[in-house]
């Protein structure tokens, strides 16, 4: 029954999948912030923005890491969204993740944005930009 309801609902807003509430929330936003991995892992497959800011500068990561929620976090890493991204307070993913003892989320976080050795002699060595994109 439950899968029933969530293809129903994404059939309703296929093409407003990123339509936001009041407080500049959308579905995968919420999603995120309670919780909700198979809803959020369904929205991002169906084309959710990943990096839309609500109307306190937050994203789907910021809210997922903030209330540590692993498995959001790593769908989010996994599919690109912005790690830089800061909230209207300066907040990253990465500060919300500490600042609520998220060991684990801080250390996805850490390792995604991480530049390797390798990558940066790829870069020098070439000293162009899209030599070192991939890393």
């Amino acid at each position: 029954m439950a899968n029933n309801a969530l293809e129903a609902i994404f059939q309703l807003v296929k093409r407003e999948i990123d339509t936001a509430n009041n407080d500049g929330n959308t579905a995968l936003m919420l999603a995120s912030r309670n919780g909700h991995a198979d809803i959020a892992k369904k929205l991002i497959v169906k084309g959710a923005n990943l990096d839309t800011a609500n109307n306190y500068g937050n994203t789907a990561l910021m809210l997922a890491s903030y209330n540590g929620y692993t498995d959001i976090v790593k769908e989010l890493i996994a599919k690109e969204a912005n790690l830089d991204a800061a909230d209207n307070y300066g907040n990253t993913a990465l500060i919300l993740a500490s600042r609520n003892g998220h060991a684990d989320i801080v250390q996805l976080l850490n390792q995604a944005d991480e530049v390797t050795p390798e990558c940066v002699l790829t870069f020098i060595r070439s000293m162009s930009p899209r030599s070192a994109e991939n890393c």
